[in-house]
């Protein structure tokens, strides 16, 4: 009825993938737009497949993945296949659930390309960050060594102050990165 017409324009309308899948065989029972977009294929051809041609990995692996969701529901991070053959990362929250007297899952499957993305140059500016960090702290820590060192030598006043300002060049070049990262 009225229900089931808006359901279905929800379904079309959402932009994770979604795919309901026979509990037993694994077979793909629908799919919306969503899905067509990501996997590259049409309806007929998602309608044709089962989870397994979406999976890469082995097969014990996603029998697994399915017992745990049709028992208690899972989210979980794999791979995705297309069906031009190219593969994506995703996150799948998937849970059984008995309609008109079938076992199915749930699936709503989110492509985290652009997360991986952004957690690969987060972790790259993280190695550079530290790596322009650690240098002038590096610096600063010798240069007020050389400097204690000295005026426990005796050191004269203009050896000193020479190291002091030198030092003090290398903690503003550290407080202009600081300011930069910020």
């Amino acid at each position: 009825g009225r229900f089931a017409d808006y359901y279905r324009k929800l379904f079309e309308h959402v932009r994770d993938i979604v795919l309901m899948i026979d509990a037993d065989s694994g077979m793909i029972i629908d799919a919306n737009h969503a899905a067509e977009l990501a996997y590259r294929c049409t309806r007929e051809q998602l309608l044709a497949m089962s989870i397994f041609d979406l999976r890469p990995e082995g097969s014990d692996r996603v029998e697994r993945q399915m017992q745990v969701a049709d028992d208690s529901g899972t989210l979980f991070e794999t791979m995705h296949k297309r069906c031009d053959g190219s593969t994506f990362p995703v996150e799948v929250s998937s849970r059984g659930e008995t309609l008109e007297g079938q076992r199915v899952l749930l699936s709503i499957i989110r492509d985290i390309t652009s997360r991986r993305q952004l957690e690969e140059l987060r972790d790259e500016f993280l190695v550079l960050a530290s790596h322009e960090l650690r240098t002038p702290v590096t610096s600063i820590g010798l240069r007020l060594q050389q400097l204690i060192r000295k005026a426990e030598r005796g050191g004269t006043t203009e050896q000193a102050l020479a190291d002091a300002r030198m030092t003090l060049e290398e903690l503003r070049r550290l407080a202009h990165l600081v300011d930069t990262l910020l």
